[in-house]
């Protein structure tokens, strides 16, 4: 039989777990978000001499979570769950969710091409990609197959290397003529300190240890190859 006592103790009972999410620099700082049952949550932010935790509430609405206070590191309070990432409204950068029971449908991921990161495009945080009337595409896993035999062959062509040298963030649209196009950032795979994962790369020099260029699923061809460092 329970005892009042034992019914006050369940009630008291940690709600279960249903998301967990991170960031993870190269300087060995973590963020770390943690979504409860009961609506609540709580962030995590490790630092090498310190650790800062906030707690706060959430609701979901459909795929996307609204936060009661705007999210360290990222500064804002609306994410979309997107397969295997936390995507939010006004930056680049996003979390990798590590655990998700509340969305399994969600927990996909390309299972053959995993140097592949895929980000949404949006003409406000990606104005140097794409024209305006660019509307945001989700590559499916036969389009990441095509986007790999088309870049395979491209990357032969402009540098003599293979495509499996390189990290690939790449950002999807339908264009103006109803094409699909990519933008594919490469990042060198030796290059430890990038954070492929959650940002977009982009730095001043490098060589060819970093550079980008646009695929078009439609046509097969590349183009706007660009090297850093190079003229």
């Amino acid at each position: 039989m329970l005892t009042v006592a034992t019914l006050a103790l369940s009630c008291k009972q940690k709600p279960e777990t249903v998301i967990v999410a991170k960031y993870e620099s190269a300087l060995d700082n973590k963020f770390i978000l943690e979504l409860f049952s009961n609506s609540t949550y709580t962030t995590k932010e490790e630092y090498i001499d310190d650790t800062i935790v906030r707690k706060g509430t959430y609701k979901i609405i459909n795929d996307t979570l609204i936060f009661s206070y705007s999210l360290i590191p990222v500064k804002s309070k609306v994410a979309v769950i997107k397969n295997k990432v936390l995507e939010f409204n006004n930056t680049t950068m996003r979390l990798e969710i590590i655990n998700n029971v509340q969305f399994p449908h969600r927990n996909g991921e390309q299972k053959r091409y995993t140097d592949y990161y895929i980000f949404t495009y949006s003409h406000k945080l990606y104005p140097y990609i794409f024209e305006t009337s660019a509307k945001p595409y989700n590559l499916s896993e036969e389009d990441i197959a095509g986007l790999d035999e088309i870049f395979s062959s491209c990357i032969v062509d402009y540098l003599n290397t293979i495509a499996s040298t390189y990290n690939k963030q790449c950002v999807a649209v339908i264009n103006q003529k109803g094409e699909k196009e990519v933008w594919v950032n490469c990042i060198c795979k030796k290059d430890v300190d990038s954070n492929v994962k959650y940002n977009i790369v982009r730095v001043k020099d490098g060589g060819s240890c970093f550079l980008n260029l646009k695929i078009n699923l439609t046509t097969g061809k590349c183009s706007d190859v660009y090297i850093n460092g190079e003229a």
